[in-house]
């Protein structure tokens, strides 16, 4: 799977060479690491797309619309199609700005490998006419205003009846982009999460013995709410499109500091728009710190997730100790780690779990979205209990 990436975001030019103003753009496509380049051709289109529930300040997340009001075709003002060619690392990307533009509403620019789509079908990424390429929307701008555009992006993925916008940063911080794992995960997480899925299954369960423990009455007429831990969470996409897809959850979204503010941005809009009014909390979590409770991580845990948190073999023992932390004090819980194995070192994620005393119940595979060089990618789900107490 590939990301068209900005390399330098949009901005209005005005030169001696072109007889109007135009918009202009550097863009990459690469996978989630950014450590290799699409290297097959690839048909791009490119489009400039006006919004007028911006105008006031292209910037504030106050005026995002909701993610089932997304901008339609409708509003492409430029368009033009691109070709991206073996051996390329970036493409220049330039669309005209003619006279029907509104100077006080925002523009954003869209490039995907499908034409004016409102969104990505991680399924239909799947099928062999698809490059498996995610598309990218970059932050609004407007005409008028001089403030350099914000650099992140969004990412919108069809998740069951649902679109959700992701944002990520377009920096090198991989802790603020969006990996493999995470977008297989959260796309397959309708599936596992229904009746006869094998997260829901082993929660059920343990939500069961949760009761037991805490001595609750099976006559009890409410049932507490699921909660969940989401380790290495990253952007959040997969605590994203959980609090959407389960009523009454309770998520405390976790990773290291500079992951924060990305985070805690996807994670407000999520909760703006969700009919389940989830409680969604970013806690900072450090792996080799001694882990701290309080807040929402004072409470029961059904669910620690996490989605590619072991392609560093050398932080593997960190991680199981974080999860055997919380297990030692949640002993009924489940644990689901999704992970892209990308060398033979990551095994040792296994050897820890077991002597940490975890047995995997279950595991399932997904398949990636692939090209002609790197051919088929599987993501591999692993669920786990504890066997500790």
């Amino acid at each position: 799977m590939r990301y068209i990436r900005f390399l330098k975001p949009p901005r209005v030019v005005h030169d001696k060479y072109r007889p109007s103003a135009h918009v202009a753009c550097l863009v990459t496509i690469t996978s989630d690491l950014g450590d290799s380049f699409l290297p097959c051709r690839l048909t791009l289109s490119a489009e400039l797309i006006q919004d007028e529930r911006y105008a006031s300040d292209p910037g504030s997340d106050a005026q995002l619309p909701a993610p089932d009001t997304l901008l339609s075709c409708d509003n492409v003002k430029a368009w033009k199609t691109l070709q991206w060619k073996e051996g390329m690392r970036s493409l220049p990307v330039t669309l005209p700005l003619g006279r029907n533009y509104k100077q006080d509403c925002a523009l954003v620019v869209r490039i995907g490998a499908e034409p004016k789509s409102d969104y990505d079908d991680f399924h239909r990424m799947l099928l062999e006419d698809s490059p498996g390429v995610v598309s990218v929307w970059s932050a609004p701008f407007n005409l008028h205003s001089r403030a350099p555009i914000a650099r992140t992006v969004e990412r919108r993925f069809k998740i069951g009846p649902r679109t959700h916008r992701i944002f990520e940063e377009t920096g090198e911080s991989i802790a603020r982009h969006l990996w493999d794992a995470g977008v297989a995960l959260s796309s397959q997480l309708p599936c596992l999460l229904g009746d006869s899925g094998i997260i829901s299954n082993m929660v059920a369960d343990s939500r069961r013995r949760r009761r037991h423990a805490d001595a609750l009455p099976s006559s009890a007429r409410s049932e507490p709410p699921l909660r969940i831990i989401e380790l290495g969470s990253g952007c959040g996409m997969v605590s994203v499109v959980l609090s959407h897809l389960v009523a009454n959850v309770e998520i405390s979204v976790t990773d290291l500091a500079e992951a924060q503010a990305i985070a805690v941005r996807n994670i407000g809009y999520a909760s703006r728009y969700c009919t389940n009014k989830p409680t969604l909390e970013f806690h900072e979590l450090d792996w080799e710190q001694p882990l701290k409770y309080g807040g929402s991580l004072e409470r029961a845990v059904d669910l620690v997730i996490a989605a590619d948190c072991t392609y560093n073999a050398d932080s593997s023992p960190a991680f199981v100790n974080t999860i055997q932390q919380i297990a030692l004090r949640f002993p009924y819980l489940t644990v689901a780690v999704a992970m892209k194995k990308r060398h033979a070192s990551e095994d040792v994620f296994f050897s820890l779990m077991s002597d940490a005393k975890f047995e995997m119940t279950s595991s399932i595979s997904f398949p990636l979205p692939g090209d002609e060089i790197t051919g088929d990618e599987t993501v591999h789900l692993y669920v786990f209990t504890y066997l500790g107490n």
